[in-house]
């Protein structure tokens, strides 16, 4: 018969070995340094092009970041061996909730002052506008998702 101090014995070795687990997957999640700005690329070019008003220049290239996009994902899991969502809980989470916000919010404005005041440089500008935040906050998602992982978070 085991007593209390072999379960808690057992328990601590175990929480020790997720812990050390955790901050192995931590040293794994280092973005190459040309990852967020070729994703910032795909996501800069994606918004831009719909200063142009033409269904097919916006299919060809929705379908261009599409294919970049599932290239670069394989590419991040080819060299770090896994894949991790931004959909998650805690800080890195609502840093991807903040991009992706500000992805809609700059399309909403691109689109307001291109089709009511007729500023075609507008979605350009908010193209690019989305490009610089994708590098910003794409590499402070990854240095969060590090710390928390480290924290067990």
């Amino acid at each position: 018969m085991r007593n209390d101090n072999d379960i808690r014995t057992e328990a601590g070795t175990a929480l020790l070995a997720v812990q050390k687990q955790r901050a192995a997957a931590a040293d794994r999640l280092v973005t190459p340094w040309w990852y967020h700005p070729c994703l910032a690329v795909l996501v800069g070019v994606m918004i831009a092009v719909q200063a142009a008003h033409s269904p097919v220049a916006t299919t060809i290239v929705v379908a261009l970041v599409v294919s970049g996009m599932g290239l670069l994902a394989s590419s991040y899991q080819r060299i770090t061996g896994v894949w991790v969502s931004g959909c998650r809980r805690g800080r890195a989470g609502r840093i991807t909730l903040a991009l992706v916000a500000s992805y809609v919010a700059l399309v909403l404005v691109g689109g307001f002052l291109d089709y009511v005041l007729g500023q075609r440089w507008a979605f350009v500008a908010a193209g690019a506008v989305a490009a610089i935040l994708t590098i910003v906050l794409g590499r402070r998602f990854d240095e969060t998702l590090r710390e928390e992982l480290r924290a067990g978070s």
